[in-house]
């Protein structure tokens, strides 16, 4: 039995190789092997949706199929459980964007038959003959008449009597800007010339006003002048002051004090652990860092690499879970939990990321309680996984505390004793789900939960 699921395993991960190198039967020899999985994740999927959608979740794997390998390119696939992530992924944008269509559709966003009809009889009557009204339609030699086109013209028009319109520009504009073009000398005439440079390059003129670039040692008068090696008078703009005794008040809009600050911060900037310096990669890509990183949503990356084995967190927010049943009553935004009058037990979940091989070594959920008295018997905080041959939930890790033991009544706590089994995280045959279960005796809107943290070691 083994012996076939890791067959299984790499036959999958072949096909996706297969896939992405462009070998066109290998979606059609994929889609058996993951059909049955796939139609698991979107019956949980569905599961959320609120009631009245007409979509099955056949169709759902289907349009997530078309999706993720549709004209046999597909996206690289680290692994299989990449390929069921971004699987997942999937069916939950099909349902955003077939929710927002339905909208759309609601506040009038279709149109009506009878503009459709219109639409449809114009377009039947459709002639390449010069007849007011109707739409152009070209005859088999790719022709029609018209009466007066006003358009920009590309190609030849040489029967054309009137061109009104050049590039953008009126005809009469473009006439006028031809004879000013025609007219331009390199001599300092009065009276509106273009410039033109002589064969020399050279020009003369009387005042000019500009951000000079050179040397200017014979200029009477120098507005601004950058690079100019001589000038007279004091600059204004950005750089002011006299010959000799120039100062830069901006660079770009920035005071030059900042400007400064900014070079040195950025040539301090270093890969290693350093508190209050910018972060600059070496010369491989990496850099190192401390502390915690919270992350709220999905990280997948090629691999995870540590200089010693290391304690580390995941943080899940409250923002991260979602009620098993809708309307179950809990806010996402606040976690505040406020269940229906009659139920007896609440539960919500959250997906679980973490690094291939990081052992899990503890698990926290952080609550509040901001009556003066609870209504839990107990609560249950565990991670469960599903394996690639079954869909069948698998304690992996789990907290559970009653309610005599939680002082509540102090405000924010936080529980985390914790028994575990098969404790290595395995992403190329797993996928883990963390739950939060409630037993209460009553009607609440006065408990909080903020969340929960996976503490868990990397080996090297």
């Amino acid at each position: 039995m083994l012996r076939s699921l890791r067959a299984g395993m790499s036959d999958v991960t072949h096909l996706l190789d297969a896939i992405q190198q462009g070998d066109p039967r290998a979606a059609e020899e994929l889609l058996p092997l993951v059909y049955a999985e796939l139609r698991k994740l979107a019956a949980v999927r569905m599961a959320n949706e609120s009631s009245g959608h007409t979509l099955q979740p056949t169709a759902l794997v289907h349009e997530a199929w078309l999706r993720l390998t549709g004209n046999n390119v597909a996206a690289p696939f680290a692994n299989r459980a990449h390929f069921f992530s971004a699987a997942a992924e999937a069916m939950r944008r099909i349902l955003i964007e077939r929710a927002r269509r339905k909208s759309a559709e609601k506040r009038g966003g279709g149109q009506l038959a009878a503009s459709i009809a219109s639409g449809a009889s114009a377009a039947n009557a459709a002639t390449s003959a010069n007849t007011p009204n109707t739409i152009v339609k070209r005859d088999g030699s790719g022709n029609f008449s018209a009466g007066t086109i006003t358009a920009t013209l590309n190609g030849n028009a040489s029967s054309a009597t009137t061109a009104a319109d050049v590039g953008g520009q009126t005809a009469a504009n473009v006439a006028t800007a031809t004879s000013a073009a025609l007219a331009a000398t390199s001599a300092n005439i009065g009276g509106g010339q273009i410039v033109r440079r002589s064969a020399s390059g050279d020009f003369t003129a009387g005042t000019i006003t500009a951000a000079l670039n050179g040397t200017a040692s014979s200029a009477i008068t120098a507005t601004t002048a950058t690079t100019a090696n001589n000038f007279s008078g004091s600059l204004a703009g950005n750089v002011t002051g006299t010959q000799g005794a120039t100062v830069v008040a901006t660079v770009g809009g920035q005071a030059a004090a900042n400007v400064a600050s900014g070079a040195v911060a950025a040539n301090a900037a270093t890969s290693l652990n350093t508190v209050g310096t910018i972060v600059k990669r070496d010369s491989s890509g990496g850099f190192f860092a401390g502390g915690t990183v919270i992350i709220d949503g999905t990280v997948i990356a090629s691999a995870y690499e540590y200089a010693t084995d290391q304690a580390h967190v995941l943080q899940l927010t409250a923002n991260s879970f979602v009620a098993d049943s809708p309307g179950e009553g809990y806010d996402r935004g606040t976690g505040l939990i406020s269940p229906a009058s009659g139920d007896t037990t609440l539960q919500f979940h959250a997906p679980v990321q973490l690094p291939h091989g990081a052992v899990v070594t503890r698990l926290v959920g952080v609550f509040a309680d901001l009556a003066t008295t609870n209504n839990f018997t107990d609560i249950d905080l565990r991670i469960e996984y599903f394996t690639t041959s079954s869909f069948s939930a698998v304690t992996m890790a789990e907290v559970l505390n009653e309610s005599t033991t939680l002082a509540f009544d102090a405000g924010r706590v936080e529980f985390g004793d914790i028994s575990i089994v098969s404790a290595t995280i395995n992403n190329d045959t797993r996928s883990y789900m963390l739950f939060v279960q409630f037993s209460v005796n009553a009607a609440t809107s006065n408990t909080r939960f903020y969340g929960a943290r996976i503490e868990y070691t990397m080996d090297t």
